[in-house]
């Protein structure tokens, strides 16, 4: 009788002990895959940051600027003077640079703080910078007071809005490749200027007042599946004139895989006129042979495993709240005109942070309840009765030992 309650005592723990293996495999299962939840709060002004400003134009080149640095051919039809500079501003990239609009020269900005305790206005206009080349052919203008040093007077970045003025007299711009769309790029401070996810196109001819909203992104690096990189680590990029972006990385890294294929670079890279390699030319395999090359290799994959979203993220969520025609301006004028009016359409700051899904002390703690539970012993019992056990046997091996010898 006592044998079989023995036996019965044993088949119980048993089978309780194979119930605990399974339930607690399967959380350390989850547990290795580190999977993540995320956790959403608005809080007020934590980590506000004005942005930085970025709109991208195809009037940018400016012909007497052009003409002087290539005198030969302002003589010939406008027809040949488009094709030409268009096919030198491909093979050489510093030449956009020289021919382009100075910010002072298309820019009218002005800075403003809407608080009425606390009143400022700041000629933005020496603080726009070039900044990047866009394909197909337009040239990006950049607003950054963390790159330009401008300190702001007023506490609440909230109250601070920013009414930009664009407009080229079209005597003077020469449009090389007309292009429908006129990006808007609202990105953190101090970031490389350069992004694909457009938000909203500015129309010419328009004004547009946009709100805006910021969010915080935190994830996690690897193991864990968001699997991010820090990119302030790397430090500032002064060539990408910021910290490195996914989008910049990326760029960094096909330009090098590209140097290391064919010793040369394609031209429509936005940075390159800053990096000053030799631009691949060669007519008969295509002007972006290269970028084609390096796309269809392992690199690119290689690119793309190394360059991987940013560990901290600040984004801006942007509204149409209104736009008009600009009746004031020129009609001749107004396909080289626009106007932007952008400010804070709220101070919460939206904070989105990754966390484990499950973490290793979770999988302890669910260890120990269910062998709690199911046989009656907490899991330090059960590593107390584990040690004892195997200083037992080592004593018991000891003394066996000894004997022997």
């Amino acid at each position: 009788m006592a044998g079989a309650r023995s036996f019965g005592a044993i088949f119980f723990c048993v089978i309780c002990v194979l119930i605990v293996y399974l339930q607690v495999s399967e959380l350390y299962i989850q547990y290795g895959e580190r999977r993540t939840r995320v956790s959403q709060q608005e809080i007020p002004d934590q980590d506000l940051e004005f942005p930085s400003i970025t709109t991208c134009v195809d009037f940018w080149t400016n012909r007497t600027r052009l003409c002087e640095i290539l005198p030969k051919n302002c003589s010939k039809k406008a027809l040949t003077i488009v094709m030409y500079a268009f096919f030198q501003q491909s093979l050489q990239p510093a030449l956009r640079n020289q021919s382009a609009f100075r910010p002072a020269e298309l820019f009218e900005c002005k800075l403003y703080s809407s608080d009425p305790t606390c009143s400022e206005i700041i000629d933005c206009a020496p603080h726009i910078q070039l900044s990047s080349f866009r394909r197909p052919i337009q040239m990006c203008y950049t607003l950054d007071l963390h790159r330009s040093g401008l300190s702001l007077k007023c506490g609440h970045l909230s109250t601070y809005g920013v009414d930009l003025l664009v407009s080229a007299n079209p005597r003077e711009a020469l449009v090389l490749v007309r292009t429908e769309r006129i990006p808007l790029i609202v990105l953190e401070s101090g970031i490389s200027p350069m992004t694909e996810n457009i938000q909203i196109d500015l129309r010419r001819g328009f004004s547009h007042e946009i709100a805006m909203k910021q969010q915080v992104v935190k994830s996690l690096k690897a193991p864990y599946e968001s699997n991010c990189r820090d990119y302030h680590a790397m430090g500032y990029q002064h060539i990408f004139n910021g910290y490195h972006s996914m989008e910049s990385c990326l760029q960094d890294c096909f330009v090098r895989a590209e140097l290391q294929a064919c010793g040369c670079v394609s031209f429509g890279h936005e940075f390159i006129a800053n990096m000053r390699h030799e631009i691949c030319a060669d007519i008969e395999r295509g002007i972006e042979y290269c970028r084609d090359l390096v796309s269809n290799s392992s690199a690119s994959a290689n690119c793309f495993e190394l360059c991987r979203k940013a560990c901290r993220e600040v984004r801006y969520d942007l509204r149409l709240a209104r736009m008009s025609g600009m009746k004031d301006v020129d009609p001749a004028h107004r396909e080289t005109s626009f106007q932007v009016v952008l400010r804070f359409a709220t101070n919460s700051v939206e904070h989105l942070e990754y966390h484990p899904a499950i973490s290793f002390e979770k999988v302890i703690a669910y260890l120990g309840g269910s062998l709690g539970a199911c046989i009656g012993i907490t899991i330090v019992q059960l590593l107390n009765g584990l040690v004892a056990g195997a200083l037992a046997i080592s004593h018991w091996l000891k003394r066996r030992f000894l004997t022997a010898a």
